[in-house]
């Protein structure tokens, strides 16, 4: 012990410190792991008992659950068979085995997730032995065909090397041709690309089937890679694919083929093609080949849009368009026009890329194409381009000047931006030598851009020897009216000392093309402007024009003798807003001519002069019976509660004669009041003579509170009144059924099972369930949706046989009307449909009532 000690006290203190911390930090890091470790299992235990739905992503990251694999796997290999699809584990080891092929996770997948990642431990050991020796020993633990076929669907269709794959499984090529039976494509896909190395005839015949196959990968694949015992046939076989395969990858690939192993077969004119076939083809010339140039132009001269089109795009792409664009001249006029036909029918199906042409140094006659398309078609930044190289043109440079002047300005008055407008601006000012091309310009002027065209016009205008005065005219109509206005006036008005004679005539001109009636009097004032025939000529625009001020004419028309004038007068004064004869309507309700009196009615109610509206009920006995229905109406309108008791009390008045009482029922039809329903369905109940009226006048209550209120007097009638209510509802039609469905999407308490009832009386239901077949999946989600919400026997019989929908929305629909049906009630609807006599309804429900019964366990 004495040596010992001497021996510890030998030995230096500095390194047995360093050693212990280090010791000391070891058993920190191994405790801390051990922690993380439980902390992490206590998050994953927490994690499984979250009720319902839940994310693993909302959780863990995947990194994190990556990291614990081992972790994982321990539990799973202790049962916890919940963590794979709970943490989403067969996607994360999948994943992870494609990027990094570890043999770790290639184990994991195979044992844990194979409907996930079969394929790819596949695709993985075709390139590594010893996991290739791996996947064999579990596929000879697992000898039935439909290994095979879960190792196949776990893909969706990626590449492989076919002829290792064949050599992979050369022991079970039998049970892979097979496979290309398989309703499910990816298992026929993995069977194609083997089966491409197979010389076996049977293979053979599976593959020459694979060509008419419903995916278009597998026909993309055999068109692309068979090679067949036949050439000829082969050769046949790729080339319907070219001309009849809807898919374009699989005809490009066809056209690939025969371009690279029969380029000595291939010989086509489209025009001799019917037009899919030959949209096919012109869809995949060669830009290279004259021949497919020359056919293509012919097909673009053709009238089928479709073939114009495809034609057009491939004549871009060959450059062909731009060519043909830049290279036309006036010397030929006949090439000019084919061009010009050829560029136009590319134009008319958007094809526009060859009017870049415009930017290089263009010819007359290219500038002369390029205006003429780009007044229809084609980018605005062009016109631009056009306009600055016509305005240089010298007027004597070409005799064509003037047509390619007139096009160029129509491309600016149809599509020109803001530039090429500045650029008519300017030429409008400094044109004034040729007045031929300056009327041109002017037409150019178009609406919305006054801030440019203003004060060039406005000074033409006053220069009385601006040449071509008609066409500034029209231009000038072209600019804001109240600055048009406001220079005619001003120019009229000033007199002959500031303006010259023919600009002051040029003024009234204009300002009596503006056809305003409150120019009327400066007009009048100043007719005396315009010689003597031009005077004439213009007095006959004054039949537009009303030359009274507006008080001053209303009081002499209200006084005056014709009745349909004071009609219309009184029917426009509330457009004003002003009430200044609110005095002479009233007193016009009583006036002699029944238009006259129904006006002032109406206007009243215009002028929302509720208290005056509801004393006009005594005109509900007007002896003109159009009187009484307007009065009637317009009480329902514009009336308030006591116009309704008005109403209310002329149909129950016994001594009443039956003209008023249909004036007033057609009154209530035109409420939008809740109330006015409960008065027309008394008018149901009655049997009388306004039944029928009372009916049309209900169909006319499409508004979601009028609808909500007579499904009430539905829910409380008795069978003969529900009849006549459900008539109402036929009636109505597709406008009341929808906002029935509206009414019954607000769940209001207690009416639920009613709206359904006429849902299913009007056939709305019925046509719903007509919508489950519809080719379009979204209305087949619609319609189950709407089924699932009324929740009716009759609803029901359609929603069950929506249970096999192919579109999982649909299915969705499906589940949450199912679930309604947990209750006795649901169940009993359930019992009923089971004894249905479609054996599809049966069958279906049956299997509804299974789920249900196990969804209850």
């Amino acid at each position: 012990m004495d040596t010992i000690t001497t021996m510890m006290e030998a030995i230096p203190r500095e390194p047995l410190i360093v050693g212990a911390i280090g010791l000391a930090l070891v058993a920190a890091l191994i405790v801390a792991s051990l922690i993380r470790r439980q902390r992490f299992a206590r998050r994953i235990d927490r994690f499984l008992t979250i009720p319902g739905s839940r994310k693993a992503t909302d959780y863990f990251t995947d990194a994190e659950l990556l990291r614990r694999s081992r972790l994982l796997e321990r539990r799973l290999e202790a049962g916890d068979e919940r963590l794979v699809p709970a943490l989403e584990l067969d996607r994360l080891w999948t994943a992870r085995l494609q990027q990094k092929e570890r043999p770790a996770d290639f184990r994991r997948v195979l044992r844990y997730a194979p409907a996930t990642g079969l394929f790819s431990c596949f695709l993985v050991a075709l390139g590594n032995r010893r996991l290739a020796a791996a996947l064999r020993s579990y596929l000879s633990d697992h000898p039935d065909f439909l290994v095979l076929r879960r190792l196949a669907l776990s893909g969706r269709g990626e590449p492989f090397d076919g002829r290792r794959a064949h050599a992979f499984f050369s022991q079970r090529i039998d049970e892979i041709r097979e496979m290309t039976g398989d309703p499910e494509w990816p298992s026929r896909y993995f069977a194609t690309k083997v089966l491409l190395h197979d010389t076996d005839e049977r293979s053979d015949r599976a593959l020459g089937d694979a060509f008419g196959d419903p995916h278009p990968l597998i026909r993309r694949t055999v068109v692309s890679e068979h090679q067949g015992s036949g050439r000829e046939e082969l050769y046949g076989r790729v080339l319907d694919a070219f001309l009849h395969d809807p898919v374009h990858e699989v005809r490009s690939v066809a056209r690939e083929r025969i371009r690279r192993d029969f380029s000595d077969l291939y010989g086509l004119d489209p025009g001799e093609l019917e037009p899919e076939e030959a949209l096919h083809v012109v869809d995949l010339l060669d830009p290279n080949h004259p021949d497919d140039v020359n056919a293509a132009l012919e097909l673009l001269s053709g009238t089928n849009r479709e073939l114009c089109l495809a034609a057009a795009r491939f004549l871009t792409r060959s450059a062909t368009l731009r060519r043909l664009f830049r290279n036309v001249t006036f010397s030929d006029r006949t090439e000019l026009e084919r061009v010009r036909s050829l560029l136009r029918r590319a134009i008319s199906v958007h094809v526009v890329d060859f009017l870049r042409g415009v930017t290089d140094d263009p010819g007359p006659a290219t500038l002369l194409l390029g205006a003429e398309l780009l007044a229809e078609h084609g980018p605005q930044e062009y016109i631009v381009e056009v306009a600055e190289r016509v305005f240089r043109l010298q007027t004597d440079a070409t005799e064509n000047h003037r047509e390619i002047y007139h096009a160029t300005i129509s491309a600016i008055g149809a599509r020109g931006a803001e530039d090429a407008h500045r650029l008519l601006a300017g030429e409008i000012s400094h044109r004034r030598d040729r007045p031929d091309l300056l009327a041109l310009a002017l037409q150019g002027v178009s609406a919305g851009h006054d801030a440019i065209y203003r004060d060039t016009l406005i000074h033409a205008l006053h220069d009385e020897t601006f040449p071509a005065r008609e066409a500034l005219r029209a231009a000038l109509l072209k600019l804001d009216t109240p600055l048009v206005l406001s220079t005619c006036i001003d120019v009229i008005t000033a007199g002959r000392e500031r303006f010259a004679h023919q600009v002051r005539i040029d003024a009234l001109l204009t300002l009596g093309a503006l056809k305003l009636p409150y120019t009327l009097q400066d007009i009048l004032e100043h007719l005396h402007v315009l010689p003597v025939d031009e005077a004439r000529a213009f007095t006959r625009t004054l039949d537009e024009f009303d030359s009274k001020e507006l008080e001053r004419k209303i009081r002499a028309l209200l006084q005056g003798v014709d009745g349909s004038i004071r009609a219309a007068v009184i029917a426009a004064l509330p457009a004003t807003g002003k009430k200044t004869f609110l005095a002479e309507i009233k007193q016009a309700q009583s006036d002699a001519d029944p238009d006259v009196r129904i006006a002032a009615t109406w206007a009243l109610v215009d002028y929302e002069e509720t208290r005056a509206v509801n004393q006009a009920a005594g005109m509900l006995r007007d002896p003109v019976e159009r009187v009484r229905r307007n009065v009637a109406r317009a009480l329902a309108v514009g009336g308030g509660p006591s116009a309704l008791d008005a109403l209310r009390r002329t149909l129950a008045d016994e001594h009443e004669v039956e003209s008023v009482k249909e004036a007033a029922v057609e009154g209530l039809g035109a409420c939008v009041h809740p109330d006015a329903v409960d008065v027309l369905v008394d008018q149901l109940q009655a049997e009388g003579v306004l039944l029928e009226a009372a009916e049309t006048a209900l169909a006319c209550k499409t508004q979601a509170a009028s609808i909500t209120r007579l499904v009430e007097r539905f829910k409380d009638a008795d069978p003969a009144l529900r009849d006549r209510i459900s008539r109402v509802f036929q009636v109505m039609g597709e406008s009341g059924e929808q906002v029935i469905r509206e009414v019954l999407e607000e769940e209001i308490s207690g009416l639920h099972a009613y709206l359904a009832e006429i849902l299913e009386k009007t056939g709305y239901v019925e046509s719903r369930i007509r919508m489950l077949s519809h080719r379009d999946p979204r209305v087949r989600r619609e319609a189950a949706g709407f089924l699932a919400l009324v929740a009716s026997e009759a609803a029901f019989r359609g929603i069950v046989l929506a249970a096999r929908d192919p579109d999982t929305e649909v299915r969705v629909q499906v589940t949450k009307a199912l679930e309604r049906l947990a209750g006795e009630d649901g169940k009993e609807i359930l019992r009923t449909l089971e004894n249905d006599p479609d054996r599809r309804i049966r069958k279906y429900t049956h299997w509804a009532l299974e789920r249900l019964e196990a969804k209850s366990l």
